[in-house]
């Protein structure tokens, strides 16, 4: 990792750099900051205006012709420049992009939503399409807006860093490119108050007004560069319905021919006026008596700032972005529809007849800009970038991290530290199923994963699906990331992707999946996996057995109780409960290992010698049926109730109603491994307090502590569990010391502060931030270390 903030090396590609447009005057003023904080580099085709000293350029040709084929070269060449020089020198660690310029780009300032752009001007365009003059820039533009929110698409829905001008354009990036709520940071433009103030206007009002010819007027000004999106025509129509003597100067880059059909149609010719491009537009801003800014759509306005700056009165859109910092009627006037050409006449009007008004929009919108300083902007955007450049992605694989079970609730675990560490907006969430389940998850879904059919085998059609959909992702999210898989049999895919990528992954074993002998290409994968680890020491062992793993190179961290156990449930059980034991587990046939059919032979007993005690089951399953069967046999199904699958709040309640935990699960490794890899349910007992009966075998003898937070029994013996259970079931005292003992092991070691540690301290040991994927070695015990 490098030590300081000039040692990092950032390329900067745009295709054009001044300080004419909003979009090039903030970049212009972010790279003059930044010089003495990062090694720049700039790739581009049009530099004007720009203070270059100390940043590295990179001319590349500008072509004449259409917009669309200008901006397809540049895409094509920015990118053949950039790989020529990466093959002569070292390459950059962040490449920063304002928009649509490279699918590289790892941090990119975005000033226009395109998708959002093209909702508002479809229906103009098509129909300008269908009108013989106007159809070959019609489909020129639609073109180009056709490619370019196709590359929105394919860049913003990747793991670049992105941000935006305004707190509408970042929900619209959220939401259209799949990123979580407020993930979008905003970053308003600047403006040089020093430079735009009221005494710098007031020293050239005169001799500007006379250059120009408006020495008699009231003079609005509009600056634009794109006169639909800006409402050049509704300002002209406005015009038609003020007073005589007020005029409408355009600035910037217009159609005069386009203007004058407007202004003729509106009968208001001989009010217009058309002033040039100028680079010193404070001039216009000396000659100008109110701001109008009609938006139809903008991402942020820099006139309306600069205007405020110089003291001058504004009339702003609520379209555009700029409006989001003001307040309508103290710092400025708000137009709702900027449609409507009276609501902007009648803005325009007020402050015409009401100096008063006048001048309190002119000093508080002077105290505003003042507020929004370039230095600021250059700041924040410069502490995105070092933050993009130190911070890893996150590329998590899991089969179902939505469903119920030890491991889901595992893996959400394991998701929600990774957003709270590192940002929800860094980590990628692949799921094999339950993707449309896992959207309320703090991550980013990269997948819609279907339902599963409840069969733990998967077909070759979703194992090839699967495969494609994280090798692409992990293409796409390459810099600086580090491939999470959250079950051993996902791990060859972990493998290929990191081929691929080149990123180093990891991968978390729970339990008996890793603890027999392994399928080839698993037993391959957790060999030159850069890190393994497992819940428990039982497990962590077996997995170095099964794939000759180097003795204690399986790392350990233990599964954690979430915050939801926290405290009591909001709603505990109302009613007076007999004595009751709790078994929580899935109850599929595959699981019999957790020991259900072992609790209901022994309940007879606890029934002879406690006739009021119930059983309470809950999970749901495949072996239900059976279950039932043996309870109605054995003639205890009046004192066991089934609750099936039931919520984690329902669960809460359970446990809170509950006087012990009852699940003796069995534990082999041969010849089929079945058993509790750790036992989350035995941890989430102990943090609400309450007292277990466990199976002294596999990673539960690990999860409960004997005499201290539980009871371990032989789990093949029901007559053993019978007697923990009535011990406790029959002991307040014994069941408030285990389970105030439960408690404080589950505070001590099973919290999700000590989990989310470890999980950054794992993630600290593989040292990708710094962008130089570091080569790997065999060692010995075949597993992969790094050089």
């Amino acid at each position: 990792m490098r030590g300081t903030m000039a040692d990092l090396r950032i390329w900067v590609v745009t295709p054009e750099l001044h300080r004419r447009g909003g979009t090039e005057r903030c970049l212009a003023e972010q790279i003059e900051r930044w010089r003495d904080r990062f090694a720049i580099r700039l790739y581009t085709m049009r530099l004007e205006d720009i203070d270059t000293d100390g940043i590295e350029v990179r001319m590349i040709p500008d072509p004449p012709g259409p917009h669309l084929l200008r901006y397809s070269w540049w895409f094509v060449a920015n990118q053949v420049w950039r790989a020529r020089d990466r093959l002569t020198g070292p390459g950059p660690d962040v490449v920063h992009s304002p928009g649509v310029n490279s699918l590289d780009a790892t941090a990119v300032s975005v000033h226009i939503v395109f998708a959002k752009y093209w909702d508002r001007v479809r229906a103009r365009a098509l129909k300008d399409l269908s009108q013989r003059g106007r159809m070959a820039r019609a489909s020129h533009r639609i073109l180009y807006w056709r490619l370019v929110r196709t590359l929105e698409s394919l860049l913003y829905s990747g793991g670049s860093l992105i941000w935006a001008v305004s707190g509408e354009d970042a929900g619209e990036l959220e939401r259209r490119f799949n990123r979580p709520k407020g993930s979008v940071p905003v970053l308003p433009y600047g403006v040089d108050a020093s430079k735009f103030s009221p005494s710098n206007v007031k020293s050239r009002r005169d001799s500007v007004r006379e250059r120009l010819q408006v020495e008699a007027h009231k003079v609005l000004l509009l600056v634009t560069n794109d006169a639909h999106k800006k409402g050049m025509d509704k300002a002209i129509e406005a015009v038609a319905l003020l007073p005589e003597d007020t005029v409408l100067a355009l600035a910037g880059l217009v159609d005069s021919q386009e203007v004058e059909r407007h202004a003729t149609y509106s009968g208001v010719r001989e009010r217009i006026r058309v002033w040039s491009h100028t680079p010193d537009i404070i001039d216009y801003y000396a000659a100008t008596d109110i701001l109008v800014a009609p938006s139809r759509e903008d991402a942020f306005s820099m006139p309306p700032l600069e205007a405020m700056a110089c003291g001058i009165p504004t009339v702003v859109s609520r379209r555009a972005g700029v409006s989001e910092l003001l307040e309508h009627e103290h710092n400025t006037l708000i137009i709702e529809n900027p449609e409507d050409a009276c609501e902007l006449a009648g803005h325009v009007r007020r402050l015409l007849d009401n100096q008063g008004l006048a001048e309190h929009l002119s000093v508080e919108g002077r105290k505003l800009a003042r507020q929004c300083s370039w230095d600021e902007n250059a700041a924040r955007a410069a502490d995105l970038i070092e933050h993009e450049v130190r911070t890893p992605r996150f590329l998590v694989l899991s089969p179902d991290p939505a469903g119920t079970g030890g491991i889901q609730r595992s893996s959400r675990m394991l998701l929600k530290a990774l957003a709270e560490s590192f940002g929800p907006e860094r980590v990628g969430l692949v799921p094999l199923w339950g993707g449309k389940d896992s959207r309320e998850l703090p991550c980013r879904v990269l997948r819609g994963g279907g339902r599963s059919s409840g069969s733990n085998r998967v077909g070759v059609v979703d194992r090839i699906a699967y495969a494609t959909a994280v090798s692409t992702s992990a293409l796409r999210w390459r810099c600086r990331l580090i491939i999470v898989c959250c079950h051993a049999h996902l791990a060859p895919i972990a493998w290929l992707s990191a081929r691929f990528s080149g990123a180093p992954y990891v991968v978390w074993c729970h339990g008996r999946e890793t603890w027999g002998r392994l399928r080839p290409l698993v037993r391959f994968s957790l060999q030159r996996a850069d890190v393994v680890f497992a819940p428990s020491q039982f497990t962590a062992r077996a997995v170095e057995a099964a794939a000759s793993l180097n003795a204690g190179s399986v790392k350990v961290i233990s599964h954690c109780v979430g915050p939801e156990f926290d405290g009591h449930p909001a709603s505990p059980l109302s009613k007076e409960r007999p004595p009751t034991a709790l078994s929580v587990a899935r109850l599929d046939s595959d699981e019999q290992y957790k020991g259900l059919d072992t609790v209901l032979h022994a309940w007879p007993t606890v029934n002879r010698r406690l006739p009021e005690a119930e059983l309470v089951v809950v999970g749901e399953g495949a072996d239900r049926p059976r279950l039932e069967r043996i309870a109605s046999v054995l003639g205890v199904k009046d004192s066991v109730r089934f609750r099936g699958r039931i919520s984690d709040e329902e669960l809460q309640a359970e446990y809170a109603g509950a006087d012990v935990l009852v699940l003796p699960s069995r534990c082999r490794l041969q010849p089929r491994p079945e058993g509790e890899g750790f036992g989350l349910v035995f941890a989430e007992a102990g943090r609400q307090g309450l007292a277990v009966v466990a199976g002294a075998a596999g990673g539960a003898s690990e999860a409960v502590a004997d005499g201290e937070s539980g009871i371990l029994v032989d789990p093949d013996d029901p007559e053993q569990v019978a007697d923990a259970t009535v011990r406790v079931l029959s002991d307040k005292g014994l069941a408030n010391r285990l389970g105030q003992g439960g408690r404080a092991r589950a505070l001590r070691e099973y919290s999700y502060e000590r989990f989310r540690e470890a999980v950054e301290s794992l993630v600290s040991s593989l040292d990708v931030t710094s962008g130089d994927r570091r080569k790997l070695k065999r060692s010995t015990g075949k597993r992969a270390q790094w050089q």
